[in-house]
């Protein structure tokens, strides 16, 4: 193998094993990035949300609703304990 293929195999591996994405230039001009699987997913996945259509507020008032319903969350108390075990847990992990 020559330099360049090694080279290539060193940046290739650096984008693989974390969340860094390599821009490749010819003549001082971006010509392509280098980025690991894991993050073009991601960004997949965002440009997907993105595009997606956004529920109408009343819609989603009335499902979230009927599945706080069919979860037994079906009176106030229920729900603010649920909301100050969410709070918790974001706290411990945040």
């Amino acid at each position: 193998m020559n330099s360049t293929t090694l080279d290539l195999a060193d940046l290739i591996d650096r984008a693989a094993s974390g969340w860094e994405i390599i821009t490749l230039e010819s003549g001082n001009q971006k010509k392509s990035v280098l980025m690991g699987a894991e993050i073009f997913k991601y960004l997949v996945s965002l440009n997907r949300y993105r595009r997606s259509e956004t529920m109408p507020g009343d819609e989603f008032e009335k499902e979230f609703h009927q599945a706080l319903v069919g979860a037994s969350y079906d009176f106030r108390g229920k729900i603010l304990s649920l909301v100050r075990e969410v709070k918790e847990l974001c706290e411990e992990r945040c």
